[in-house]
């Protein structure tokens, strides 16, 4: 595994692999300005269990999750399971 691969890996570990799963198109939508942050933030806070910090934090790290290619990223996401 490449370090780029690593460093990824240690990114979705910290949005956790569910949530970027489950949120992925919204994830996507923010990147292509679809939706902010702050409209995933009251999704989130609505349908999770989880602090202001730790919605930051996960939205965050998605946004970064996303910011790879596709083809990229989805082969670790499901390396995973």
């Amino acid at each position: 595994m490449t370090d780029e691969e690593k460093a990824l890996e240690r990114i979705i570990y910290t949005v956790g692999k569910s949530t970027m799963k489950k949120y992925e198109d919204e994830f996507i939508m923010i990147r292509e300005g679809d939706m902010t942050k702050d409209e995933l933030a009251r999704l989130f806070s609505s349908n999770e269990n989880w602090s202001d910090g730790s919605i930051t934090t996960k939205i965050n790290a998605g946004l970064r999750v996303v910011a790879y290619d596709e083809s990229e990223y989805h082969p670790l996401m499901k390396e995973k399971r």
